[in-house]
């Protein structure tokens, strides 16, 4: 079963393990209002069923707003390479 990282930590939730608070963001205004909930620095994780996301920039540590509109907007248009198949990222929502 391959389950991507907010998948797991739904599932740990589920049978009482604990994980650090984070906000599934399906488009860019989810992660500015997850954002103020968790406030700064907020950190952008690209759901991929792969390994090796923060080597290939599909991790991104966003220190104010304005960082955060940009990066999300990068990652939407990232390749991450071999990694992910080629396959870009893209907005769900």
């Amino acid at each position: 079963m391959r389950l991507l990282e907010y998948q797991g930590k739904e599932l740990f939730n589920q049978f009482g393990i604990k994980t650090p608070e984070s906000i599934l963001a399906e488009n860019v205004e989810d992660a500015r209002i997850g954002a103020q909930k968790l406030g700064f620095p907020f950190v952008l994780k690209s759901q991929l069923t792969v390994g090796g996301r923060g080597k290939a920039g599909a991790i991104q540590k966003c220190k104010d707003s304005s960082e955060l509109e940009t990066k999300f907007s990068e990652l939407l248009v990232k390749e991450v390479g071999r990694i992910a198949k080629g396959y870009p990222l893209r907005e769900n929502g």
